[in-house]
């Protein structure tokens, strides 16, 4: 049988056309933040202080429509003496934003959560799941008082395909 015979000689170039090399260096910047989670989901912590009342608050920055993640606030008390009837005001305007929006504890009016009395240095945390419905960016003033003691803290949350 005869060998087959070798292959052509043939130069090969790679020949893009102006708007594919204008293009190209755009493909790879978009690839590169995907891989470095620049358009997926993220969430926020801080800290928020006021008198008595030590709050650690995580909220969702970017959110995927109907995907779920928590808002969760830890509320403390920093103080020497006992808290009476703490309350998380959450902000409506702020929820209605979301689908299938739960509450643990669950929570008393579409308003206010009572967490309840808290002793010194002890903590309760309010989780709320939040789904993805309307898309952009959406933000929210919370409260936490008991008694004369009140801290407030924002939540923005980007809802994205």
């Amino acid at each position: 049988m005869p060998a087959p015979p070798p292959p052509p000689d043939v130069a090969r170039t790679i020949r893009l056309s102006a708007g594919q090399r204008v293009l190209l260096p755009v493909l790879l910047l978009v690839v590169s933040l995907a891989m470095a989670g620049a358009f997926g989901e993220s969430t926020v912590a801080t800290r928020v202080s006021s008198g008595a009342l030590d709050l650690r608050v995580r909220c969702p920055a970017r959110l995927r429509y109907r995907q779920s993640q928590s808002l969760m606030v830890e509320v403390r008390n920093a103080g020497r003496t006992r808290l009476e009837a703490v309350r998380v005001g959450l902000d409506a305007a702020y929820l209605s934003h979301f689908a299938a929006v739960r509450v643990m504890p669950p929570e008393q009016d579409a308003a206010t959560v009572v967490l309840g009395a808290l002793d010194p240095g002890a903590s309760r945390t309010l989780l709320v799941e939040l789904a993805g419905e309307d898309y952009w960016r959406h933000t929210g003033t919370f409260a936490v008082t008991a008694g004369a003691e009140a801290a407030r803290f924002s939540c923005s949350t980007l809802v994205f395909p």
